[in-house]
C-alpha cells in the first residue's frame, strides 16, 4: 500500500479488514510509502511470515516485477489494486 494518509486506501483498508475477518483472516498492512525498495523488502517480509496471500497496490516507482514473479513461482496468490488518484 503506498499510503494510508489517503482516503481512499483507509476505506481500503476498512473494507477489507471486515471482509478477511468474516472469513476467518487477519490482515496485515504494510506502506511503500511509494517506494519501490521498501516495496521489495515488505513483499519479502510478508513472505516469510508465510501469508495465506496479498493484496498489492504498486508504488509509483516501481518498474521491475522480480518480486511478484518469486510470488508466482512460490504459489502466493495476490491481486494488483489501484487507488482512483
Amino acid at each position: 500500500m503506498p499510503a494510508i494518509k489517503h482516503y481512499f486506501f483507509a476505506a481500503v483498508i476498512s473494507g477489507i479488514e471486515d471482509v478477511f475477518y468474516e472469513a476467518g483472516y487477519t490482515i496485515t498492512v504494510c506502506q511503500s510509502n511509494e517506494n519501490y525498495e521498501r516495496e521489495v523488502i515488505n513483499t519479502r517480509a510478508l513472505v516469510s511470515n508465510r501469508v495465506a496471500g496479498l493484496l498489492i497496490s504498486i508504488s509509483q516507482t516501481t518498474r521491475k516485477s522480480d518480486h511478484f514473479k518469486m510470488l508466482q513461482r512460490r504459489g502466493i496468490p495476490f491481486v494488483f489494486f489501484r487507488s482512483g488518484l
